[in-house]
């Protein structure tokens, strides 16, 4: 017995706290509890998302007695994970590493908030190989063929996350696709991308190209092999909606004067911003770890050359501040 003012508390197993009043009425208690996960528990990021990202699913349950209708769910107190009728269960993917917690914020039928609790967890990053990725987001593939340079060569059956890609100057929309495995899971993220701006489909000037940056032998001339030379490098040349507006690189995108930082210039037109808002959004994604635009140097003039260079965000700048969509004080042409 725990007295709370004039009242006296019971809980009763199986049913909702009620307090005895003094006239020998009964009310029921309005109360909160998580009940999973456990306080302190530990999750590993193990599943892929449709993202093609690792994550730790998570079933949050909570039990409320009284006026309690609707559970809210934040994460951090600020994130709102959604909000449940009874039985206030709720499934939710988590992405990012470290201490983590939750808060369910119960709230009567007119909106009121009544209770809250509070459950504290942990999220450690997990590992999955390529091809697990590729499963987990179900893109159809075939290992190989091997080819030289090709670290994890698979030939992927096309679309990519819905879209088509077609060949430079082809009519007819590709079937599949011979890339790096890598690569393969930045386009299914660049799909999601291009498809959140209404397009369906790309065409590019090729993926992979045993050579050097600007030329030569990797094997015989001494020079650095490009990204095209691992198959983890695509030249997008163009992008086009389901309306069958196009918008070409090389013929819409109009080149920014040096003074001017590729995603913070004034654009010239519609179709123009349009290119600018897709590349500067793929290095906000950090879907790949180098793109080069028209603005870079006139070999690429006709396209978007993006790839997957290792811990790269930039090219080769001679600027310690050069980050991002084509640093302009760079020699190297990739």
């Amino acid at each position: 017995m725990k007295y709370l003012g004039a009242a006296i508390l019971f809980l009763v197993a199986c049913n909702e706290p009620i307090v005895e009043m003094p006239d020998g009425g009964e009310q029921i208690i309005t109360s909160l509890a998580i009940t999973s996960p456990q306080m302190g528990a530990s999750f590993v990021r193990s599943s892929v998302s449709p993202d093609a990202e690792l994550v730790a699913p998570i079933k949050f349950t909570a039990m409320a007695t009284g006026e309690i209708a609707k559970v809210e769910w934040k994460a951090e107190d600020d994130f709102v994970l959604g909000a449940v009728d009874a039985p206030f269960a709720l499934d939710y993917s988590f992405s990012g590493d470290g201490p983590r917690w939750v808060v369910a914020i119960g709230h009567a039928a007119d909106g009121r908030e009544l209770q809250r609790a509070q459950v504290d967890f942990t999220v450690q990053k997990g590992s999955a190989t390529c091809h697990q990725i590729l499963d987990g987001i179900q893109q159809k593939y075939t290992l190989g063929p091997m080819n030289k340079g090709v670290k994890d060569p698979v030939t992927i059956t096309l679309p990519i996350r819905g879209i088509d890609y077609f060949a430079y100057g082809a009519a007819k929309k590709q079937t599949t696709l011979f890339m790096d495995c890598e690569l393969a899971v930045a386009l299914h993220k660049l799909g999601g991308a291009v498809a959140s701006k209404g397009i369906v489909a790309l065409e590019h000037i090729g993926i992979y190209n045993y050579r050097c940056i600007g030329g030569g032998n990797p094997d015989t001339d001494g020079c650095k092999p490009s990204e095209h030379a691992s198959a983890k490098a695509i030249d997008i040349h163009e992008l086009r909606d389901a309306a069958g507006t196009t918008y070409n690189v090389e013929t819409d995108w109009v080149i920014d004067p040096d003074t001017e930082k590729t995603c913070g210039a004034k654009t010239a037109s519609m179709k123009d911003a349009f290119l600018h808002e897709n590349a500067c959004n793929w290095h906000a994604l950090k879907i790949f770890n180098i793109i080069l635009t028209p603005n870079y140097n006139a070999d690429h003039r006709n396209h978007f050359h993006v790839d997957l260079t290792a811990g790269s965000d930039y090219i080769n700048s001679l600027s310690a501040d050069a980050v991002g969509v084509d640093p302009h004080l760079s020699s190297d042409d990739y």
